[in-house]
């Protein structure tokens, strides 16, 4: 599963930091393009690799990173550090670090069968490049005639074309209430096939595309597996929300890349603990936030009484040195006997 979310900087000083186009915005933010690979396992996603992407719209500011540095960052840190790695990839563009990251993956876990991704991925020359991986997709498509076009019946249409050939034979799915078909079609310069499923929801004008280069599934399998794409978005919603993603205070690239990797660490653990427990993730983390207050009170309130033992002891350490070891022992005596304890004055906690 494959999808890419953004996170604004708050400083123009921020290294590599770009001016991205955010769709739900809709308009330019300056910060980081963050794209995250993972593998969706029984009903979790579960992040794998995670990379970042700018743009060549930067602030003509100089990093604070760099700015008072005789070498560039890159020049002084070891080669197959994060850091390192990471720039050295800044400059390739979204769909060659996707790529890249699925090949990676494809080599940790040999039985993964498909990749998900959203509309915007969804270039055929792309899923041409992933199926030379040995590796299916299953993906949403939005009508692209300059980039895209699909061979049928021995003529090329663009996906507003298919969808009008099509439309008068779409049938009701009485479980869901949509109308529905499915055709096969060809990639243009290519052996590729691929399944379509139109669908279009009653009293909407707009309609949706999905499609599988396994033309072997049926409707229902490649809506099921689309939908579960939905889970990487609540991912970044927990990341952001609950773990603070994105929210990082840094002017250095390398301390990003770290945030990003702790924020996945947390979110892996409170996955596993939440699938441990049968529970959601909010109630794990709210379980977990609740647990470490009781021990952080319970911490506090050991050492307040450690502070007033020393108190008691100090004192008592100071009247046998006077030699007042009557009132030493009537001090211990009132210690013991908590309802007589003299007004003794309290320590300074902080």
């Amino acid at each position: 599963m494959i999808d890419d979310t953004i996170t604004g900087v708050s400083g123009k000083r921020v290294e590599k930091a770009s001016y991205i186009y955010d769709h739900t915005k809709g308009k330019s933010v300056l910060g980081f393009q963050k794209l995250v690979l993972g593998l969706f396992s029984v009903d979790r996603f579960i992040p794998v690799i995670s990379k970042i992407c700018i743009s060549s719209k930067r602030p003509n500011k100089n990093s604070k990173a760099t700015k008072y540095l005789k070498k560039p960052k890159e020049e002084r840190i070891r080669l197959d550090s994060p850091g390192a790695i990471e720039r050295a990839d800044l400059d390739k563009n979204k769909i060659e670090k996707t790529l890249s990251m699925i090949k990676e993956a494809k080599k940790k876990f040999k039985d993964v069968g498909y990749v998900l991704f959203d509309s915007w991925f969804a270039f055929n020359c792309f899923i041409a490049q992933i199926k030379s991986t040995k590796i299916d997709v299953i993906c949403q498509l939005k009508n692209m005639p300059k980039a895209n076009s699909y061979l049928y019946k021995g003529n090329k249409y663009s996906l507003n074309g298919l969808y009008a050939l099509v439309k008068n034979s779409m049938r009701t799915v009485k479980e869901y209430g949509y109308k529905q078909t499915s055709i096969c079609v060809g990639i243009p310069k290519t052996k590729l096939q691929m399944k379509i499923v139109f669908i279009h929801n009653d009293g909407e004008l707009g309609w949706h595309a999905f499609a599988s280069t396994d033309i072997s599934f049926s409707a229902k399998k490649i809506l099921d597996y689309y939908s579960k794409r939905w889970s990487i978005e609540v991912f970044y919603k927990n990341c952001k929300q609950y773990l603070n993603f994105g929210k990082e205070q840094m002017s250095n690239l390398d301390s990003i890349i770290a945030s990003d990797a702790l924020v996945f660490m947390r979110y892996l653990v409170l996955t596993y603990l939440s699938a441990l427990n049968n529970t959601g993730f909010f109630e794990t983390l709210e379980k977990k936030r609740l647990d470490i207050k009781a021990l952080t009170y319970g911490a506090r309130l050991l050492n307040f009484f450690l502070n007033q033992l020393k108190y008691y002891v100090d004192c008592i350490c100071e009247m046998i040195t006077q030699n007042k070891n009557n009132e030493a022992i009537e001090l211990l005596r009132n210690i013991f006997n908590p309802t007589q304890i003299p007004q003794l004055e309290f320590v300074n906690l902080k």
